[in-house]
């Protein structure tokens, strides 16, 4: 019961004993006997009526006492009905509130569907982008978008991922974890280029691939490239994945670069944002290049090489002659200019793929290559040159001349038969 309805109800209580009071005195000298008939003034006293009034004095009271009661009955009910009021005004406030939570929850479930939606769309639209300008396919987009947004759905979604330089915080495929496989990849080139070339080295250079590979990986790229002579593949259940071209390796390394930095940039690490893998020095050109036509590589099936059929027979030999040349002193090398001559030219050749290209597109120019070494190294047996293992390679060089002669006379005949046809 509120405060208002106490208040009354005391009032009406005390109305009801005031108005019983005065009715008391009204009828106690009420001259009774001029009302009556004379009947009753003959049967009855005054003494008798004074009594009477008394009785009639108590009636007042129970007349206003019961007037209370009624005054508090009717309270009472209006109070239980004020009370049923407020509680259903409080009912269908409270429905009214729910609806209209349910309401905003809606809309915050569509914005947050909206929201989702577009950063999805924004995300396939940067991968586009990237895909437009390298030679590059992203797989399993909604993975890498999980990895990297993760947690993101159409009730919630974050557009900043929490990019940290503690690497205890990453998650598969984070950008964390990519960053810590860029760090791998650095500190593998770092520990190559501080390596001799040659055999002892081979596991630093496939730690390097491997690092590699892990990061294309983690990145959902797919290098697409038309195969090429020293192509580094890597074979996972009989699929061959690009790597490098051990020419031109500094070619997938900007490309990483270039899609680690837009992920990083569209998921608002501004303060990672343009870094740069190291490059790779001549030094790890070197291993790579041995790794590639070394035959070291042999032993092992997790990658192969790919060299047109062309070139299959030569450039292994050829790189072989190149790094013994490469081994010698320029003062081993005093008085024999063709031998230097060919050195030199070997040693530009495994560094440009143009050159490479060049000598699989010409029999002719591979041919003339070959007499050249022939002929230089005829000319360090003959004058006493003192290396038996640079010595060793004739035989081979004088055979396959003769070979290339016959390949390049028959290419010719078929050539020159050719041009007479179209003539006549």
């Amino acid at each position: 019961m509120n405060v208002g309805f106490f208040f009354i109800s005391l009032f009406a209580g005390i109305a009801g004993v005031l108005i019983g009071y005065c009715l008391l005195p009204f009828f106690a000298f009420l001259d009774l006997p001029l009302i009556f008939s004379a009947f009753d003034i003959a049967m009855h006293n005054k003494k008798e009526w004074a009594t009477a009034a008394t009785w009639f004095g108590s009636f007042g009271t129970w007349f206003a006492a019961i007037f209370t009661a009624f005054t508090l009955i009717f309270l009472i009910c209006q109070n239980v009905k004020l009370r049923k009021e407020q509680e259903e005004a409080k009912r269908r406030q409270e429905n009214a509130d729910e609806k209209q939570q349910n309401m905003w929850d809606k809309q915050a479930e569509i914005i947050a569907f909206q929201k989702y939606q577009m950063h999805v769309q924004s995300f396939n639209s940067m991968l586009d982008d990237l895909e437009n300008s390298y030679p590059i396919t992203f797989f399993n987009r909604h993975d890498l978008y999980q990895k990297i947004f993760h947690g993101n759905d159409f009730s919630s979604c974050n557009l900043k991922p929490k990019i940290t330089d503690d690497f205890s915080e990453q998650k598969t495929g984070n950008l964390n974890d990519i960053r810590y496989t860029v760090n791998q990849l650095k500190n593998d080139l770092e520990s190559l280029s501080h390596k001799n070339v040659g055999a002892g080295a081979w596991t630093d250079t496939a730690d390097f691939l491997k690092a590699l590979l892990f990061l294309t990986s983690k990145l959902h790229i797919n290098i697409n490239k038309k195969r090429e002579t020293g192509d580094i593949l890597f074979v996972i259940d009989s699929n061959n994945y690009f790597l490098l071209n051990v020419f031109e390796p500094n070619k997938t390394i900007n490309l990483i670069e270039a899609v680690v930095n837009r992920l990083i940039g569209f998921s608002g690490g501004k303060e990672y944002h343009h870094f740069k893998i190291t490059h790779l020095s001549d030094l790890s050109l070197e291993h790579l290049l041995f790794m590639a036509f070394g035959g070291i590589g042999d032993m092992h099936h997790a990658h192969k090489v790919h060299i047109d059929e062309s070139l299959k027979r030569y450039l292994p030999t050829l790189y072989e002659l190149r790094e013994r040349l490469m081994k010698l002193n320029y003062a081993d090398l005093d008085g024999f200019l063709e031998l230097s001559y060919v050195r030199m030219n070997l040693e530009f050749l495994f560094y440009s793929k143009e050159e490479i290209l060049i000598l699989s597109g010409s029999m002719t120019n591979m041919y003339l290559l070959f007499c050249d070494i022939r002929n230089a190294l005829a000319v360090y047996e003959n004058e006493g040159g003192e290396d038996k293992k640079i010595i060793d390679f004739l035989p081979y060089f004088r055979q396959t001349a003769i070979e290339l002669k016959r390949i390049k006379n028959r290419s010719e005949s078929v050539l020159a038969g050719q041009e007479l046809s179209e003539k006549v």
